[in-house]
């Protein structure tokens, strides 16, 4: 599994920062929490389950990203994609900020992170 995620990291990269943290983005809701990978337009985060993604893995990365344009980062800035690497089957799953409604973010960032404007 070592060599799978060496592999897809090398796909995907270059990994600009690794284990990030959303410094001035937690809240009294999100209180910490770290990421595994940036690269230069994409978040990551890695999994070794045996199923595919799940709403759970999807809403932590939506979170992830939304702390992270909140916070005093401005490598968060750059993200155009989020996405799960599994390196126990070796599939990645990403899906284009784009695509992402604004109504949704607006109701994770009001109801699941605590900003009060929600966007």
């Amino acid at each position: 599994m070592v060599a799978r995620t060496l592999r897809f990291m090398d796909r995907m990269g270059p990994v600009v920062w690794e284990g990030f943290t959303f410094d001035g983005g937690y809240t009294d809701r999100v209180t910490s929490g770290d990421g595994d990978l940036l690269t230069a337009d994409g978040l990551w985060d890695l999994k070794v389950s045996r199923w595919p993604p799940n709403p759970t893995y999807t809403l932590q990365l939506l979170v992830y990203w939304r702390l992270g344009l909140h916070s005093t980062h401005p490598e968060y800035l750059r993200v155009r994609r989020l996405g799960l690497y599994n390196a126990r089957s070796d599939t990645m799953w990403s899906v284009p900020v784009a695509r992402i409604g604004a109504d949704a973010v607006r109701a994770v960032e009001r109801d699941v992170i605590g900003y009060a404007d929600g966007l």
